[in-house]
């Protein structure tokens, strides 16, 4: 496996994470024993990068991968996201909080390596899209990030 630096953080991950998606959806549709053998495999080829997000599988991939992680040795790095949506603009650092907190709890951990923000960003809201002033202006995603971090 080929690890890179990740960014100025000292991180060296691999070039490959295990992700927590709907597209592989192991960790969200798969049995148990599979799941378990799924991620020891990941690790015993060099995989130390684990990606989630609650919104894979409605919080089943964060869930899994907190119980099979503390069934193991190893400590991986562990990524999930944030999403914001309309319904959060009135509050858009207490909905990184929330959902930071709500992921920490389902991955059973105090902390992640990487808060990402899974939203899309547009010219103007709309049901799918937040704006760049709700990301980086006041009270905004990056707010709210720092506030966390």
């Amino acid at each position: 496996m080929k690890y890179r630096k990740f960014g100025c953080t000292g991180m060296e991950v691999s070039e490959i994470a295990f992700g927590g998606g709907r597209s592989g959806g192991i960790l969200i549709n798969a049995d148990d024993d599979t799941r378990r053998l799924a991620v020891r495999k990941a690790l015993d080829h060099g995989i130390n990068w684990f990606d989630t997000a609650p919104q894979y599988g409605n919080f089943k991939s964060e869930e899994a991968l907190g119980w099979l992680l503390e069934q193991i040795d190893e400590t991986p790095f562990v990524s999930t996201k944030v999403n914001v949506t309309r319904d959060h603009l009135g509050d858009i650092a207490g909905q990184v909080e929330r959902s930071l907190h709500g992921s920490l709890g389902r991955l059973r951990r105090e902390q992640v390596d990487l808060l990402q923000l899974h939203s899309l960003i547009g010219p103007e809201v709309s049901d799918k899209a937040i704006t760049v002033d709700h990301v980086l202006g006041p009270g905004g995603v990056a707010e709210g990030m720092e506030r966390m971090r």
